[in-house]
Order: structure tokens, then sequence, then C-alpha cells
């Protein structure tokens, strides 16, 4: 995330595919091998600047009293809660062009923000994703093996984080116009996994995407869009499917899942 003059603009984080399914708005989905113990993991981003956007999507503070999400799950009214403590929705200011807002909270001194990540070198760096809302159901298997997994019903009730790495970047547009930034969810101990290894599902939408800079975890992005395949799967299955390299000839094919993310410019 670029912070140069303090114009925001974005970025999407994303994958690559056969059968598209789009879904905006989603929550952090772990491999059942691969949950984080937040209490040991210490290298990591303060969670208390991650929060709830109303009922249905995250946010991240990044001033004492301004926190960022997305447009696209909407609300210009509510409450936010973060850090703790709950707050009234107060002013709103929405980008022109990408699937961005920022909003000022009414009476908040938050005690944990974060800075923005200010360059353009994020392909190969690790990332920790932050949100809350709907985690993992489910195991799919296709003759013994796992390719995926359903999504719970909850709400934005619950903080989860993992970690990913950014494969690539680029430029993309759809309603919103944006650069790219790209990740892919792999099995764990597959491809470019990494030790918590999880991608975005429902209401994470507005949750951040952080690497560090020296010491300090910066905010590179912000949640938005993941699109995913559905191969030999029902589409009208809510679900998570994690790349599996060397499965190109075997009952499931190559899995990509694709994960959109904001890059504040």
């Amino acid at each position: 995330m670029r912070s140069g003059s303090k114009n925001l603009t974005w970025t999407f984080l994303l994958l690559c595919p056969l059968f598209l399914i789009a879904s905006e708005s989603f929550a952090i989905i772990l491999h059942p091998s691969g949950e984080p113990d937040l209490s040991s993991w210490v290298d990591r981003p303060d969670p208390n600047a991650l929060g709830r956007w109303r009922s249905n999507a995250s946010c991240v503070a990044v001033s004492r009293n301004c926190v960022v999400t997305t447009q696209h799950q909407g609300g210009s009214t509510g409450q936010v809660v973060i850090g703790g403590s709950t707050y009234n929705i107060g002013q709103i200011w929405d980008h022109n062009d990408a699937d961005l807002r920022v909003v000022k909270l009414q009476n908040a001194n938050l005690a944990h923000f974060v800075e923005l990540y200010a360059d353009t070198n994020e392909t190969g760096k690790q990332i920790v994703i932050g949100g809350y809302g709907k985690g993992r159901s489910s195991i799919l298997q296709n003759l013994g093996t796992t390719y995926g997994y359903t999504r719970d019903s909850a709400g934005n009730s619950t903080l989860r984080l993992c970690t990913n790495k950014i494969n690539s970047t680029g430029v993309a547009g759809d309603s919103y116009t944006s650069n790219i930034i790209v990740a892919d969810f792999d099995g764990l101990n597959e491809g470019d996994s990494t030790v918590y290894e999880g991608t975005i599902a429902a209401y994470d939408s507005g949750g951040g995407w952080f690497t560090k800079d020296g010491s300090i975890w910066k905010l590179a992005g912000l949640s938005r869009l993941q699109v995913y395949i559905l191969k030999r799967v029902t589409k009208a299955i809510p679900i998570i499917i994690f790349m599996r390299r060397g499965f190109e000839t075997g009952p499931i094919p190559q899995h990509f899942s694709l994960i959109i993310l904001m890059r504040c410019v």
C-alpha cells in the first residue's frame, strides 16, 4: 500500500482459472492442520487494529479515529466494533473509482492502528491476512483427496488470521479499476504454501493484508473479492478450493483460488 501525497488508489489481489464463480464480501478459511494459536503466534499484526464493519464486513484502523474498508458491502450508518469498543459511523469518504472508503468514527481515540505500506515491491513477500466472518465448515474430498471446504453459516463475529504469499502483480478492472496483487490458496506443504496458509471468505471484505517493513507490520491492502474454480463440483455449494500442483492428470485437476486485494497507493 502506497501512501504518497495522501491520495488513496487501490489494487486487487488475484489468482487464475477454468470455471469462475465470483463472490464479494468474504472470511478467513484455514486448513484444519494449519490453524494458528493466536496466543503463541507473536510475530503478526496487532489484531486490535482489525474491526467489524456493521454486520457484513471487516475494516482496519489507520489513525486514532479513522478506519478503511471497502464500498461494495454498503452501509452509511451503523456501528463499527474495533479494539474491544463500539463506535458509530461518522463521516464517510468513498473513492471515485476504487472499491475503497475511509470512515471517521464518532468519539474515537483508538490506541491501535497501522501505517500504510509505501512500496510496490510486494511480489514474493509473505503476508498476514485478517478479517471477521465465515470460517471453514465441511471438508470436500474426491476419491479420498481433499480439495476444498464449504463455508460455515456464522456472521462477522470471529476474528481470524492466516498467512499467504504474494506471487505477482498486475492490472485489472471490473466495476472498479485497480492494480492487482496475486496470491493463491495452496494445500499445506504444497507449492508455495505458508505455515498458516489461508484465503478469504464471506465478510472478510475490508479486512487487512499486512506485510512486514523492517520490524513493523504495515497495511498493504484490503480484501475485496474472491474468484474460484468449480470443476466436478456442484455450483450450488459455497466452497473454497485450494490449488493442488501435480494433479493436472488426476481426479482433481489443478485448482486455483482467486483472491482480490486492494492496494492503497
